[in-house]
Protein backbone atom coordinates (compact mmCIF):
# COMPACT_ATOMS: atom_id res chain seq x y z
CA UNK A 1 0.00 0.00 0.00
CA UNK A 2 1.00 3.62 -0.23
CA UNK A 3 1.43 3.74 3.54
CA UNK A 4 3.87 0.84 3.67
CA UNK A 5 5.79 2.47 0.80
CA UNK A 6 6.06 5.66 2.86
CA UNK A 7 4.08 7.67 0.31
CA UNK A 8 2.06 9.42 2.99
CA UNK A 9 0.94 12.42 0.91
CA UNK A 10 -0.42 10.14 -1.81
CA UNK A 11 -2.10 7.91 0.77
CA UNK A 12 -3.59 10.97 2.45
CA UNK A 13 -5.17 12.23 -0.77
CA UNK A 14 -6.41 8.77 -1.75
CA UNK A 15 -7.98 8.17 1.67
CA UNK A 16 -9.65 11.59 1.73
CA UNK A 17 -11.24 10.88 -1.65
CA UNK A 18 -12.23 7.37 -0.60
CA UNK A 19 -13.81 8.50 2.67
CA UNK A 20 -15.75 11.29 0.96
CA UNK A 21 -17.09 8.85 -1.61
CA UNK A 22 -18.01 6.18 0.95
CA UNK A 23 -19.72 8.70 3.25
CA UNK A 24 -22.24 9.33 0.49
CA UNK A 25 -23.30 5.66 0.71
CA UNK A 26 -24.52 3.44 3.52
CA UNK A 27 -21.46 1.18 3.33
CA UNK A 28 -20.42 1.27 6.98
CA UNK A 29 -17.99 -1.62 6.58
CA UNK A 30 -15.99 0.21 3.90
CA UNK A 31 -16.19 3.48 5.83
CA UNK A 32 -14.88 1.93 9.04
CA UNK A 33 -12.10 0.23 7.08
CA UNK A 34 -11.08 3.50 5.42
CA UNK A 35 -11.18 5.34 8.76
CA UNK A 36 -9.07 2.63 10.39
CA UNK A 37 -6.55 2.92 7.56
CA UNK A 38 -6.55 6.69 8.05
CA UNK A 39 -5.79 6.07 11.73
CA UNK A 40 -2.88 3.83 10.71
CA UNK A 41 -1.58 6.56 8.41
CA UNK A 42 -1.81 9.19 11.13
CA UNK A 43 0.07 6.91 13.53
CA UNK A 44 2.82 6.39 10.93
CA UNK A 45 2.98 10.19 10.60
CA UNK A 46 3.04 10.52 14.41
CA UNK A 47 -0.09 12.65 14.22
CA UNK A 48 -1.42 10.94 17.35
CA UNK A 49 -4.56 12.97 18.03
CA UNK A 50 -5.76 12.63 14.44
CA UNK A 51 -5.02 8.91 14.54
CA UNK A 52 -6.98 8.53 17.75
CA UNK A 53 -9.92 10.45 16.26
CA UNK A 54 -9.92 8.29 13.12
CA UNK A 55 -9.89 5.07 15.18
CA UNK A 56 -12.67 6.36 17.44
CA UNK A 57 -14.79 7.27 14.43
CA UNK A 58 -14.18 3.83 12.86
CA UNK A 59 -15.27 2.19 16.13
CA UNK A 60 -18.38 4.39 16.26
CA UNK A 61 -19.35 3.41 12.70
CA UNK A 62 -18.93 -0.30 13.45
CA UNK A 63 -20.79 -0.08 16.76
CA UNK A 64 -23.75 1.61 15.09
CA UNK A 65 -24.24 -1.51 12.98
CA UNK A 66 -23.45 -4.17 15.57
CA UNK A 67 -22.02 -3.34 19.01
CA UNK A 68 -20.73 -6.90 19.47
CA UNK A 69 -18.99 -7.20 16.10
CA UNK A 70 -15.57 -8.75 16.78
CA UNK A 71 -14.11 -6.56 14.01
CA UNK A 72 -14.50 -3.67 16.44
CA UNK A 73 -11.83 -5.42 18.50
CA UNK A 74 -9.31 -5.03 15.67
CA UNK A 75 -9.71 -1.24 15.67
CA UNK A 76 -9.83 -1.09 19.47
CA UNK A 77 -6.51 -2.98 19.53
CA UNK A 78 -5.02 -0.38 17.15
CA UNK A 79 -6.29 2.34 19.47
CA UNK A 80 -4.75 0.50 22.43
CA UNK A 81 -1.38 0.46 20.65
CA UNK A 82 -1.65 4.21 20.07
CA UNK A 83 -2.40 4.74 23.76
CA UNK A 84 0.55 2.51 24.73
CA UNK A 85 2.91 4.28 22.34
CA UNK A 86 1.89 7.74 23.60
CA UNK A 87 2.41 6.94 27.29
CA UNK A 88 -1.19 6.26 28.28
CA UNK A 89 -0.90 2.77 29.82
CA UNK A 90 -4.21 2.78 31.69
CA UNK A 91 -6.17 3.60 28.56
CA UNK A 92 -4.09 1.09 26.61
CA UNK A 93 -4.82 -1.69 29.10
CA UNK A 94 -8.55 -0.95 29.13
CA UNK A 95 -8.63 -0.90 25.33
CA UNK A 96 -6.63 -4.13 24.99
CA UNK A 97 -9.04 -5.78 27.44
CA UNK A 98 -12.03 -4.63 25.41
CA UNK A 99 -10.41 -5.78 22.17
CA UNK A 100 -9.68 -9.23 23.61
CA UNK A 101 -13.23 -9.51 24.99
CA UNK A 102 -14.79 -8.62 21.64
CA UNK A 103 -12.58 -10.91 19.59
CA UNK A 104 -12.81 -13.77 22.09
CA UNK A 105 -16.61 -13.58 22.14
CA UNK A 106 -16.86 -13.45 18.35
CA UNK A 107 -14.01 -15.59 17.12
CA UNK A 108 -12.79 -17.51 20.16
CA UNK A 109 -9.53 -17.39 22.10
CA UNK A 110 -7.58 -19.24 19.41
CA UNK A 111 -8.03 -16.42 16.89
CA UNK A 112 -4.57 -15.01 16.04
CA UNK A 113 -5.66 -11.36 16.40
CA UNK A 114 -7.22 -12.15 19.78
CA UNK A 115 -4.05 -13.91 20.90
CA UNK A 116 -1.89 -11.01 19.73
CA UNK A 117 -3.97 -8.44 21.64
CA UNK A 118 -3.95 -10.67 24.75
CA UNK A 119 -0.16 -10.99 24.55
CA UNK A 120 0.22 -7.22 24.17
CA UNK A 121 -2.04 -6.72 27.19
CA UNK A 122 0.04 -9.16 29.23
CA UNK A 123 3.25 -7.44 28.17
CA UNK A 124 1.83 -4.03 29.03
CA UNK A 125 0.65 -5.18 32.44
CA UNK A 126 3.93 -6.91 33.26
CA UNK A 127 5.97 -3.87 32.22
CA UNK A 128 3.86 -1.50 34.30
CA UNK A 129 3.86 -3.69 37.43
CA UNK A 130 6.47 -2.57 39.94
CA UNK A 131 9.10 -5.08 40.93
CA UNK A 132 8.53 -6.66 44.38
CA UNK A 133 10.37 -4.68 47.01
CA UNK A 134 11.07 -1.91 44.53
Amino acid sequence: TLITLGRFDDADAELADQIALIESTDDSSSLSSALSTLGDLRVEQRRWEEGENAYLRAIEVLEADSPDDPNIGLVVADLARLFRDTGRPEEAAASFRRAVDLMDAGWGPSDPDCQEAAAELDELLSSSTPEPGG
